[in-house]
This record gives C-alpha cells, sequence and structure tokens, in this order.
C-alpha cells in the first residue's frame, strides 16, 4: 500500500483465497474490483468465479477482472456475475464480469 500512496483506501489481506473471500464476507465488506490471476490451465478461474459469486462481497456496480490462459474457457455466466468483455494479451486473457443484482 505505501508503494501506492493509497493507505487510507485499501487494506491488504495475506490469507489463502476462499479463505480471505469469507473473512470479506464475514465482516461485510463490500468491494468495487476484484482482480484475479490463479495458476493457469487448473480450472481455478471458474472455480473461484463460483465462490465470489456465493459471497454478497461486491457492491452494486462491482466489477470482477479475471486473467487466464487463452486456454481456458471461462463460463459466461455464473450466478449474478456475467462475462461482457473479454481482451487478449499474449498468451493470456482478461476477462471483464459484471455483478447483476438478480
Amino acid at each position: 500500500m505505501e508503494k501506492t500512496g493509497n493507505n487510507k483506501n485499501a487494506l491488504v489481506f495475506r490469507k489463502d483465497f476462499l479463505f480471505g473471500l469469507k473473512l470479506l464476507a464475514k465482516n461485510n465488506y463490500l468491494l468495487d474490483y476484484i482482480f484475479l490471476d490463479p495458476p493457469y490451465n487448473r480450472g481455478l478461474v471458474n472455480m473461484s468465479l463460483l465462490e465470489i459469486a456465493k459471497l454478497s462481497i461486491l457492491g452494486k456496480n462491482g466489477l470482477v477482472i479475471a486473467q487466464h490462459s487463452k486456454k481456458e474457457e471461462v463460463r459466461q455466466n455464473i450466478s449474478n456475475l456475467k462475462l461482457y468483455n473479454q481482451r487478449k494479451y499474449g498468451e493470456c486473457y482478461l476477462s471483464f464480469y459484471n455483478y447483476v443484482n438478480i
């Protein structure tokens, strides 16, 4: 956080991904953005998106950005997360998901 100069508006948690998500939900955090970059080609992108969709941690206009291998196929709709854009950068993709309140 010191490098960004954003000490007042950011928190850093060094936790296992799933434990961290549950901790955020338990403490009623609402996030505007989540950036994912799990290890490639292990099915972790879709699993991570599914876990995020299960928990109430995204705010009204929340956005999830998932970085993944171009070989990995991501789901277009995962509960309240809807894929609205994908961009290719070399050997990887960035997939952008909107939070849709159902």
